[in-house]
């Protein structure tokens, strides 16, 4: 493999990226949550753990503690000049997998539906942690996975670990809402349509697959470019 990714400052580069991303992910998902912060007010309340709810935060938060072991890994490599282990790329490629779901989602689907009730797109990125987690921190996450992170290659079936927080999500939300306990926050069901789960779902948890194979398509891409 290319000599910058032996190099010590590709893994000086590696930690300081995934410190940040541990750092952001987790510190706003306690803000929010434990503390009640509004980046929009810029202002602190009564605790509000209904923020957890949302996959934003979840995907945001499981990816920071993936990057702390990421983090961990690094330093003990350190000085070793070989690839991480299988397993760690898999958890790795779960996190992003995650948080590249919520920024396409986003991009493509909250974004523009909002817009089309007459509101502004750029409100989705409106506040530190809607920036953050919507945008920032899923694309230096994905810097850091295609430029900063040597693993072997993984198989397709290895690439189906990162539909499991997803799945695991998906449980929770669509039984919580056809159970009216959650109100439809992500707009799922199109105004109380629940029977369009059964579509919606199963869209999602093949975007998630299709999202995983995309991205370790372009590692294997760019992989087979820098040995050549």
């Amino acid at each position: 493999m290319h000599k910058f990714f032996n190099s010590w400052i590709n893994k000086v580069i590696s930690l300081v990226l995934n410190t940040f991303l541990f750092v952001s992910s987790v510190s706003l998902a306690i803000m929010g949550s434990v503390f009640g912060y509004q980046s929009t007010a810029h202002k602190f309340g009564k605790p509000d753990w209904t923020y957890l709810r949302m996959f934003t935060i979840l995907s945001n938060a499981f990816n920071g503690l993936v990057c702390l072991v990421v983090v961990i890994m690094t330093i003990i490599y350190f000085k070793k000049d070989k690839p991480y282990p299988r397993w760690l790329k898999i958890l790795f490629n779960c996190g992003l997998t995650s948080v590249m779901l919520t920024f396409l989602t986003v991009l493509c689907f909250l974004g523009p539906v909002h817009v089309s009730k007459g509101g502004n797109f750029m409100f989705m990125y409106n506040g530190i942690d809607y920036l953050l987690f919507h945008m920032i921190n899923p694309l230096v996450t994905l810097v850091s996975y295609l430029f900063f992170f040597k693993g072997e290659k993984l198989r397709w079936y290895c690439l189906l670990y990162a539909v499991i927080p997803m799945a695991i999500y998906s449980i929770v939300y669509t039984s919580n809402v056809l159970s009216h306990n959650w109100p439809d926050f992500y707009g799922f069901t199109f105004g109380g349509k629940y029977y369009l789960t059964a579509i919606v779902l199963p869209a999602m948890l093949i975007a998630t697959y299709l999202i995983s194979f995309l991205i370790n398509l372009l590692v294997n891409l760019l992989d087979n470019t820098i040995k050549k």
